[in-house]
C-alpha cells in the first residue's frame, strides 16, 4: 500500500509539474497574441495529432532513431575498446587522449560543417551521434578500470591470472557501473546532438528536415509538434535504455 502510494504520488506530482507549464505556455501565447511568434499548446498538440496519422511522420522519426541508433552503438563499443586498449598500453593513451579533448571541445555546429566536405548527408546523424557519446563511454569506462583495488591486481600478478580472466572477473565487475552510467548520460545526448545534425545537414525523410522546413515556412504549430515529438522521442529511448539495462534508474 505504501508502495503504491509513492508510486501514485509520483505520477501526480509529474502531472502537476506538466499542467503547470503548459498552463504558464498558454498565458504566454494569449500576451503575445501572434501565432508566429508562439502558437497556443492546443494548436500544437492538434498540429501533433494529424501529423501521427501521416506516413511522413512516423517515417522521419524511423529514419533519424535507426541512424542515432547506429552512432550511439559504435560510441558505446568503440568507446570501450579504446579505454581498455588506453589503460593497458600508454602509448595508445597518449595517442587517443588529444583526440578525446578534440572531440569534447568541438560544437556540433563544428562537427556538422566540417563533415559535409568529406561525407554525404545521409550519413551525419551517425557520425555526429557517435562523436558526441564516444568521448563520454572512453572517460567513463577509463576511470573504471582505474578504480580497480591496486592489492587485487597484486593477487592476480601472484597467481599467474591471465589478462582474459582478469578483464572477466576483476576488472568487468568494476567498470560495469561505470560503463552504465555513460550509456544513460549518453541516450538523450546522441539522439539531440543527431537531430542537431539533420536540421543542418539537411538529411531526407528526418526529424531534422521537418523541423527545418517548419522554420523555413513559418509554419509554428509544425514547429512546436515536431519539438514535443523530439521530447517524447528522447523520453521514450532514454527510458527504453535504462529498462534495457536493468536497475532502480529505469523509471522516468
Amino acid at each position: 500500500m505504501k508502495i503504491s502510494f509513492i508510486s501514485g504520488s509520483k505520477y501526480l506530482n509529474k502531472l502537476l509539474v506538466a499542467a503547470f507549464w503548459l498552463l504558464l505556455w498558454q498565458m504566454l501565447s494569449l500576451v503575445i497574441g501572434e501565432e508566429i511568434l508562439l502558437v497556443s499548446p492546443l494548436d500544437a498538440f492538434k498540429k501533433l495529432f494529424e501529423l501521427i496519422g501521416t506516413r511522413a511522420y512516423w517515417l522521419a522519426i524511423a529514419t533519424s532513431l535507426y541512424k542515432v541508433f547506429i552512432g550511439f552503438l559504435l560510441s558505446i563499443s568503440i568507446g570501450v575498446f579504446l579505454a581498455v586498449a588506453g589503460f593497458f598500453c600508454f602509448p595508445i593513451k597518449e595517442l587517443i587522449y588529444p583526440v578525446i579533448i578534440f572531440l569534447k571541445s568541438v560544437p556540433v555546429a563544428g562537427f556538422v560543417i566540417l563533415l559535409l566536405v568529406w561525407i554525404h548527408s545521409s550519413h551525419l546523424s551517425i557520425y555526429i551521434s557517435f562523436f558526441m557519446g564516444m568521448p563520454i563511454i572512453y572517460e567513463n569506462v577509463f576511470e573504471g578500470l582505474a578504480s580497480v583495488d591496486k592489492k587485487l591486481i597484486e593477487m592476480a600478478d601472484s597467481f599467474r591470472i591471465s589478462v582474459h580472466k582478469r578483464l572477466k572477473y576483476i576488472y568487468r565487475i568494476k567498470i560495469s557501473p561505470y560503463l552504465r552510467a555513460g550509456i544513460i548520460s549518453i541516450s538523450g545526448l546522441t539522439f539531440k546532438a543527431g537531430i542537431a545534425a539533420e536540421v543542418i545537414g539537411l538529411q531526407r525523410d528526418s526529424i531534422g528536415e521537418k523541423l527545418h522546413n517548419a522554420k523555413i515556412y513559418l509554419n509554428m504549430d509544425d514547429l512546436f509538434a515536431w519539438i514535443i515529438t523530439i521530447i517524447l522521442v528522447s523520453m521514450i529511448f532514454e527510458k527504453a535504455i535504462k529498462v534495457f539495462l536493468g536497475g532502480k534508474d529505469a523509471g522516468i
